[in-house]
Parts: structure tokens; C-alpha cells; sequence
């Protein structure tokens, strides 16, 4: 029975043998021949070829490239020659073309997987047999372990579930352990340096099978659409947790030698847990249908198209809101969330007179958030002492002692201040999507629901997110 994991053989490039044979031989003549010529810790093969491939980005570079043309061919190399063949390969051998992309690419492969050995042991006084046996292994390496794959790992900071897998409709999340996660970005010490313990281990994985040309544009786009479902769980419910940072992986894994060549992410890794690793936001498996319940309407075409459109200033406000309360869960420091909130709370709620500014922002959030009247007080009384707070620090009236030993605001309350703001945000968002436009209207309407309790269950009913999924999604 065939394996479907190896390339076939009439996929290969034919006489790919015999064009590594005799170029390993060339390395092992040269290096012999010409000693000091290819610096002892370069890649030999690559570092022959480079000067035909590489491009010069001053002319210095150029006469330098130019330069070592004219010593390589002296010494017996010809440039031209291996990169016609190099280029010739490319062009008639997908699995390579996939893998390696372009040639200076695959001359790097080549080295790597073959030339380098080859040379060292021709210098030894090897057998073309022991030669072909190489070779054999060369193919079981990079024909044998499968097709071009390309896998995107973004980090979930802060996640945790005990369920090694989760799928969230069309969204794959993976727990990985510390060995994977220090070898899929790169480094290589068992555990990761840059993946510090405590940060979560869980990853949102995509995987694209065939070219992937420009996986620097690739991995960005991932990560962008990784923070999209991102931003439904820090919606979904309380909690710290956010795409730090993305890393591509391939397959098979020799690729990652070539594409990568070693340490490769894009974002930035939180060093230090959140709150020493004590407040994960966890997700278990009777989170799921709810969370994709919610992933699917935000998908929803009708839906989408709703909140692209941001030419309302009700979507205007919402989106000011909810670009800071995002931000709020990446900063590491108590001082600038509060900012962010602060910032959230007055997209959303400030009167366009000032009049009365936190009094208004109080009340207004109050009466949308608060279900019960015990409720509404404490938010009003909670919202005073986060905006005395926030004057403190926006006007430099602070305790400066307590500022340095982390002791002016904390996480904690953070937390507690971020919660009915997120609970804003998400109403906002369900009015505007009930066809409401205008911020000024909204505003009205949540005043006069603090003097007429009807108006207030009406307008909390109307900007419920289950109310609203029960009837989109019907």
C-alpha cells in the first residue's frame, strides 16, 4: 500500500543526485584547496551561491558581492551555472517550490540536508556508496514526512481550560506543553524563555495546505483574525485574557530550518503571569455552545455588515469604547488600564454639556447595567470612587508612595471597575444593532429610565446580548 505521506517519485526533480554529488564535491575541493576562503562556521554551499543571489542594498554590497563572485569563480565554482539549476528545480518541483519558495531558499535546504555532510565526508575519503546512502536519507527527509503545510499558533494569554482541545465552530484551540511551545517558536532549551510558566498554554490553531509565499504577511493575518474571536471572550465574560503574541510552524519540519531560521514571533509576550497566575480566565467544555453561540452571530453577514458600517455616532461611540476596554486587557500595569476604562466609560456615557460630567457618566451606566435598584446604587457609588480615582491620576494628585509600591490602584479593582464597563460596551453594541444610530438618543433614553422604571427595564430588555441572540438566532 502506498504512503500517502511521501511525494511521489515522478514529483521529484529528476537528477536532483546528480547535481548534489558533484556540488558537494566542489565544496570539499575548495575548502581543501582553498583554505580560509569559506569562513569555517558558514553554511559552505549557501555561502558559495549567495553572491549570484543575494541582492545588494548599497553599492558597497554590490562591489563586495561582485567581488567574491570573481574569487569563488577563480577558486572553480561556477555561480552562474548552480543558479540556472537552482532556479530550474524551483520551477519543476512543487514540493520544493512549496516548502523552500524561492532559491536562495533552497540552496539553504540543500546545504542543510545535504551538501554540508556530503563535503565532510568526501574530504574523509568516502565511498560513492556511503555518498548514495546519504542521499537516500536526504529524500526520506524531505520527500518522505509529507506535504507543505502551514500552521499558525496564536497565543491565548491568560487561558486556561483542562480540556486539551476546543472547538469553537469554524475556531480550533490547543493546549500545548512547554517542550512544543519552546520548539515551535524556536528556541532550544526544553523549556521556553520567551513562553515564561504561568502565561497560559493555550493557542488558537489554523492550519493552510499548499503555497504560502509570504508567511510574514500570512502569520499577521492569522493573528488578526485570532483577535476577532479574541474579542468575544473578553466580551463573553469577566476576565483578563488576549492574543499576545502569533508563531508560524510548518510541515514537515525541516521547513522551519528554512523558512524561519530560528527564532520567529510576531506581537509581544507578556513576561510576568497576570496577578502571579491566580485569576486565569477559564473556559471548561459547558462554555463552549455558549461562546459559539456568540461567535456565530458575530459572523452572521447581516450582522457584520452592522457593525462594519461606522458611519452612525452611536457605532462611533461603541467603537472608541470598545478599542480602550481591549486595550485595557494587554497593558501590565494597574495605572494605564485605569486610563483605558476611563476613557471607555466617557466614549460611551459623557454629556455633550459637561455639565455635572461624573454625577451623569454614573448615573447613565447605572441604570443601564444595574438589574436591581441595591444593585444600581452600588454601581453608582462604585463608578464616583473609580472617577475620583482616575482625577487623581490624570491631574498628578496622587500619592506618589503608594503609586511606587503598586498600592494607588490594583488589579483587583480593576477587574471589579472593568466589568460593568464591559456589560456598557456590549449593550451599546446590541442597541445599535436593533437599528438605533444616533449616541444622543441612547443617552435620553437611559436619563429618563432614571425617573420612570418601565422606561429603565425597557431599555436594559431591548440591550440584552441572550435577549438579542434568542431572537437573531431563532
Amino acid at each position: 500500500m502506498a504512503n500517502d505521506n511521501v511525494i511521489p517519485t515522478e514529483q521529484r526533480y529528476p537528477g536532483l543526485a546528480d547535481f548534489l554529488i558533484p556540488q558537494s564535491e566542489i565544496v570539499a575541493r575548495i575548502k581543501t584547496e582553498k583554505v580560509g576562503l569559506i569562513p569555517d562556521t558558514a553554511a559552505p554551499f549557501l555561502y558559495l551561491v549567495y553572491p549570484w543571489l543575494g541582492q545588494a542594498a548599497n553599492e558597497d554590497q554590490k562591489i563586495l558581492l561582485s567581488t567574491r563572485r570573481r574569487e569563488f569563480e577563480t577558486a572553480g565554482f561556477n555561480g552562474d551555472a548552480v543558479r540556472s539549476t537552482l532556479a530550474d528545480i524551483i520551477a519543476n518541483d512543487k514540493h520544493l517550490r512549496e516548502c523552500c519558495v524561492g532559491v536562495l531558499q533552497l540552496a539553504h535546504c540543500l546545504d542543510l540536508s545535504f551538501v554540508t555532510t556530503a563535503a565532510s565526508l568526501i574530504a574523509g575519503g568516502a565511498s560513492r556508496a556511503k555518498l548514495d546512502e546519504l542521499y537516500h536519507q536526504f529524500e526520506t527527509t524531505i520527500y518522505g514526512q509529507g506535504r507543505f503545510k502551514a500552521i499558525a499558533l496564536c497565543h491565548m494569554f491568560n487561558f486556561r481550560s483542562e480540556e486539551p482541545s476546543l472547538q469553537f465552530g469554524n475556531v480550533r484551540v490547543e493546549r500545548l506543553d512547554s517542550p512544543t511551545i519552546s520548539r515551535i517558536i524556536g528556541e532550544t532549551s526544553f523549556a521556553s524563555f520567551i513562553h515564561p510558566t504561568g502565561t497560559g498554554d493555550c493557542f488558537i490553531v489554523s492550519e493552510m495546505e499548499g503555497p504560502c509565499d509570504d508567511h510574514i504577511k500570512w502569520i499577521f493575518e492569522e493573528k488578526n483574525k485570532a483577535e476577532l474571536f479574541m474579542h468575544v471572550l473578553e466580551y463573553f465574560k469577566d476576565g483578563i485574557v488576549h492574543i499576545n503574541y502569533a508563531v508560524p510552524y510548518f510541515m514537515p519540519q525541516w521547513v522551519n530550518q528554512v523558512r524561519k531560521w530560528g527564532i520567529f514571533f510576531v506581537g509581544s509576550p507578556r513576561r510576568m503571569p497576570y496577578e502571579n497566575g491566580r485569576k486565569f480566565y477559564t473556559v471548561n467544555k459547558n462554555d463552549v455552545a455558549a461562546i459559539t453561540r456568540w461567535w456565530n452571530a458575530y459572523q452572521k453577514p447581516d450582522i457584520f455588515a452592522r457593525i462594519s458600517d461606522l458611519r452612525h455616532t452611536l457605532r462611533q461611540a461603541g467603537l472608541r469604547a470598545a478599542e480602550y476596554f481591549e486595550l485595557n486587557h494587554s497593558q501590565e500595569k494597574p495605572a494605564d488600564r485605569l486610563i483605558s476604562l476611563a476613557i471607555a466609560l466617557e466614549a460611551l456615557f459623557s454629556p455633550d454639556d459637561k455639565g455635572e460630567f461624573t454625577f451623569r457618566i454614573a448615573q447613565s451606566l447605572s441604570q443601564l447595567v444595574g438589574t436591581t435598584a441595591p444593585q444600581r446604587a452600588e454601581l453608582f457609588r462604585e463608578t464616583k470612587r473609580f472617577y475620583a480615582r482616575r482625577s487623581e491620576l490624570v491631574h498628578g494628585q496622587y500619592d506618589i508612595n503608594a503609586y511606587l509600591q503598586g498600592n494607588f490602584v490594583t488589579h483587583d479593582e480593576c477587574d471589579r471597575w472593568a466589568s460593568p464597563i464591559r456589560q456598557a460596551v456590549l449593550r451599546f453594541l446590541v442597541l445599535y444593532l436593533r437599528g438605533r444610530n444616533h449616541r444622543a438618543d441612547v443617552l435620553n433614553e437611559i436619563s429618563l429610565a432614571a425617573l420612570n422604571a418601565e422606561d429603565g427595564e425597557r431599555v436594559r430588555r431591548e440591550s440584552d446580548m441572550e435577549t438579542f441572540l434568542a431572537e437573531v438566532l431563532a
